[in-house]
């Protein structure tokens, strides 16, 4: 049966050695397609059929991973992946069935995916052009060993590449972070503190004495540095979440600092919060002046974690993550993370992803009236959040 199904694609090669190669590796993959029993070919057209439509934030490598010959099985990330379709670049540089997708990005015109095997994490960087197949001899002799290919682009220590910096972790604690996180049991304040705790545990060995910074924000807030990982837990222990939002005190006391120091470790901050700031001074006028002074670009980097479903304050961090260069700042430096792409990643993914380039690419630019729009935006969440304030 296997030398009937050789034969028929060796036929097929030959009678059609004028057609292009794209047309040559679809005629291929409708063969091999054939070839499998009914029940598979029922499965894998359902699941080629069906729409891919990617949220949070990944709709942007929709197309790319089809152009990668990757299907996935659900409509976001993490997802499964169904189908690798021949001949693709992801065909040859081995990933499989089954192989479950944790992130997607587009860098310098090439897919780089994360994803999970057997309990282990591996990193794969491919083209998103079908491949040349003129160019190869065989599929058998061209598609590589999962581990050769992983050698090549093995995921980076992302807790050694963060211990190069100072790093600084504001965290909310408004009255609102005692609201629940839905389908979970726990409070935003216990989902931080869980987060936060993991991350300043992994991360002790690489920090040694220096520690992380910790400033916790309501209406006030205080400085705690050289922090260990049992610090950093009892922060969250004996803290009790009250009052009003204003981050943009703290950011602008944190950056002035490092603006005035000698600037030998890049400064990375990140702020989790549930909300936009009812108190304190304008955040993006604070950033934009906190660029003015910068001498390089990834000097600073601001990264605001958003915690919760229903984030009151997206109109705010779309601006600040695409628009902020519009408006005078002289470097990008925000990045912004929605709650589903958190729940997908460690504190330490989401803090490395502009150093790495993976950050989805920004709007440069951008049009004067869509600008404006957003302005308007801000404006409202800013008066929603004004007269909901809640005070324990």
């Amino acid at each position: 049966m296997m030398q009937m199904r050789k034969l028929t694609q060796q036929k097929i090669i030959l009678m059609l050695s004028g057609l292009s190669c794209l047309t040559l590796t679809n005629l291929i993959q409708t063969t091999a397609e054939a070839a499998k029993p009914a029940a598979v070919r029922a499965s894998t057209t359902l699941v080629k059929n069906s729409s891919t439509k990617l949220y949070g934030r990944i709709d942007e490598v929709n197309f790319a991973l089809k152009g990668a010959g990757i299907t996935l099985d659900a409509d976001k990330l993490p997802a499964f992946v169904g189908n690798v379709r021949m001949g693709s670049p992801s065909y040859y540089a081995g990933l499989a069935d089954g192989d479950k997708i944790l992130s997607a990005n587009i860098i310098q015109n090439k897919l780089h995916v994360v994803f999970e095997r057997g309990g282990k994490r591996y990193g794969l960087s491919v083209h998103t052009s079908p491949v040349d197949l003129s160019a190869r001899h065989s599929a058998a002799e061209q598609k590589q060993p999962i581990e050769a290919a992983i050698s090549k682009n093995p995921e980076p220590d992302k807790i050694k590449v963060l211990s190069g910096s100072d790093v600084v972790i504001l965290v909310d604690i408004s009255a609102s972070m005692m609201e629940n996180v839905e389908q979970a049991p726990k409070t935003k304040w216990q989902w931080c503190a869980d987060y936060v705790s993991a991350f300043a545990i992994k991360s002790q060995p690489a920090f040694n004495k220096r520690g992380i910074t910790m400033v916790p924000f309501n209406a006030d807030y205080r400085v705690e540095r050289q922090c260990s990982s049992e610090q950093v837990a009892n922060l969250f222990r004996n803290t009790t979440p009250r009052g009003n939002t204003d981050f943009g005190s703290p950011l602008k006391q944190l950056l002035a600092e490092h603006l005035a120091s000698d600037r030998k470790r890049p400064l990375i901050i990140a702020v989790l919060t549930d909300g936009i700031p009812n108190r304190g001074p304008k955040i993006e006028q604070v950033i934009i002046d906190a660029t003015k002074a910068m001498h390089r670009e990834g000097e600073i980097q601001i990264t605001f974690l958003e915690i919760g479903e229903e984030y009151a304050g997206t109109a705010l961090l779309k601006y600040l993550d695409d628009y902020l260069v519009h408006d005078g700042a002289r470097y990008d430096v925000v990045d912004a993370i929605t709650f589903d792409e958190l729940k997908n990643m460690n504190l330490e993914d989401a803090l490395t992803r502009v150093i790495q380039g993976e950050k989805p690419a920004g709007k440069a630019g951008g049009l004067d009236a869509e600008i404006d729009k957003l302005k308007q935006q801000i404006d409202e969440e800013r008066r929603s959040s004004s007269k909901s304030v809640k005070v324990n």
